[in-house]
């Protein structure tokens, strides 16, 4: 998982900033693309590395957005997926540890539209990564 400051997710960001718009990538490597496409399945927000800490903030669920600044750009669509959202911060928190979890799937199938898309039956990949003060 990586975070951009730009929509071209081509500058790293370094320092994420409150009400400002990020770019997140999920992608994988060392995969055929014509065989194996990655799907975001759920990202959700925690003020701990704990993947299951309450309180948590759900910015997709099931594929589709639960927050009113997320903008998905890519998803299932090859070996990445990236989306977007408005940076924030956990009001019930003295620190501005935000920590992002999201758990993929992998959508198996040729890109032929007759052919339908199944997930994949083996478990989903969690990848968890932070931006703390």
């Amino acid at each position: 998982m990586e975070v951009f400051d730009d929509a071209a997710l081509s500058t790293v960001a370094t320092l994420v900033e409150m009400n400002k718009r990020i770019w997140v990538r999920l992608r994988t490597t060392g995969l055929d693309d014509k065989l194996v496409n990655i799907v975001i399945d759920s990202c959700w927000a925690t003020k701990t590395d704990d993947q299951k800490a309450k309180p948590s903030y759900q910015l997709i669920k099931d594929g589709c957005s639960e927050d009113n600044t997320l903008v998905i750009k890519d998803n299932g669509m090859g070996l990445s997926s990236s989306f977007s959202f408005a940076a924030f911060q956990f009001s019930s928190s003295e620190k501005s540890d935000v920590y992002l979890h999201c758990q993929d799937c992998k959508k198996n199938g040729r890109r032929r539209r007759s052919v339908r898309y199944l997930r994949d039956d083996g478990p989903p990949a969690l990848i968890t990564m932070a931006w703390t003060s």
